[in-house]
């Protein structure tokens, strides 16, 4: 029977932090098959990974650095950008695997050689898992989801998120029993005894803002509709980037945390659907540098989000997983839930409402979330993908 248990702390001493954590997360009926840890970069985190293999013994573990704190049933942890969160699968009938590559050259090779040593690590080679959960690095991402597909087709659930540090400063890891990873793409296969259900949104809106990208490379866009990117973007903005052009370029993060692009995919029940790419960084040339890659031909819409839609939207990705399923929150066993770190940024005097909002959509179900510079996950009758700014569930259900 699976079954879930979760524990978190910010005690300031790593070791302790760990001891805390794994105490209430270990509290099951019978011995974890895997933990997931999400952690923060305010810790040593070589210390941190020792307490980890000291205190778990042989119970396989997988994990990435959290942006300034983790949350799970118990609250929001983060003392000082201190904090380590815990999320213990107890299963006997079900099947885990880790697998883990550096990104190198070929982050979508890294993802599918990921996989497949997961699968051998599960027994469970040559078989299609339930879910994949997954911790990268920002950059890459959309090679990553394809080397996932590559090894395991397109309709396996997707759900994980880009590690990330407290302050942009590329501090960000990953890290299984073998060690504290940089740079490396993180898997777990997860063939559970019960179901998984996943939904994956954003808490933005479309405006009547909208161009088309005319020249891209990578993560860059150049132009929109035959104009410098960031003149076009500032101008749906109303002047909000005036002091950051007029210096040449500079951070755009803070001033697009509400306001960042979008990429129509389809309409769900009428509604329509889109992936976001969250605006970096302005140059000097008008070009901008967003945290997704695009294309030239694609049409960018500026969205728009107020906290309190973002303060509710968690909960309300839950509620759509449950409902996804045909399920009620009393049918629920654990949740994984990745909330971007840009959100995070905008909502954190309110973070503790976003809890609130979780317990009682959860009803008391054990969850971990970890908060991430970039966003994984699964879009109905269309497939795996990366966006920014979005949240996505992983629910696992009897």
């Amino acid at each position: 029977m699976f079954q879930a248990a979760t524990g978190a702390s910010s005690n300031p001493d790593p070791k302790e932090a760990v001891r805390e954590a794994w105490a209430k997360a270990s509290a099951t009926r019978s011995n974890p098959r895997i933990v997931l840890v999400a952690g923060t970069v305010g810790y040593d985190l070589a210390v941190l990974h020792a307490a980890l293999v000291e205190a778990l013994g042989d119970t396989p573990f997988m994990g990435g650095t959290s942006h300034s704190g983790v949350m799970t049933d118990e609250g929001f942890f983060g003392e000082d950008g201190r904090a380590l969160a815990l999320f213990a699968i107890a299963d006997d009938s079900g099947d885990y695997g880790i697998g883990q590559a550096p990104l190198g050259a070929s982050p979508r090779e890294a993802a599918r050689q990921a996989v497949l040593a997961a699968l051998i690590d599960a027994d469970c080679e040559g078989q299609l898992p339930a879910a994949v959960w997954m911790i990268t690095s920002p950059g890459g991402e959309e090679a990553v989801v394809q080397g996932i597909a590559d090894a395991i087709g397109p309709d396996v659930p997707l759900v994980g998120g880009s590690a990330a540090d407290n302050s942009l400063g590329g501090h960000w890891r990953q890290f299984v029993r073998g060690g504290v990873l940089e740079n490396h793409v993180c898997v777990a296969v997860l063939f559970p005894s019960g179901a998984v259900s996943t939904s994956f949104h954003s808490g933005y809106d479309a405006t009547a803002q909208h161009g088309a990208i005319t020249r891209a490379e990578g993560r860059t866009v150049f132009e929109i509709d035959g104009r410098p990117a960031t003149q076009v973007y500032n101008q749906w903005l109303e002047g909000s980037l005036d002091s950051v052009l007029a210096e040449g370029g500079g951070v755009l993060l803070a001033k697009s945390n509400l306001h960042p692009l979008g990429r129509f995919i389809r309409e769900v029940e009428g509604v329509p659907y889109y992936v976001l790419s969250h605006p970096e960084r302005a140059h000097a040339d008008g070009s901008m540098s967003l945290f997704t890659d695009v294309t030239a031909g694609d049409t960018m819409v500026c969205m728009t989000g107020t906290v309190v839609n973002l303060v509710a939207r968690a909960a309300n990705v839950v509620r759509s997983a449950l409902t996804n399923a045909g399920l009620r929150p009393t049918d629920a066993k654990g949740a994984l839930i990745i909330f971007c770190g840009g959100c995070l940024m905008t909502v954190r005097d309110q973070i503790d409402e976003v809890h609130v909002n979780l317990k009682v959509a959860l009803e008391g179900v054990p969850f971990m979330t970890t908060f991430t510079f970039g966003e994984q996950g699964r879009i109905a009758e269309v497939g795996n993908r990366h966006g920014n700014l979005m949240i996505a569930t992983l629910m696992f259900t009897g």
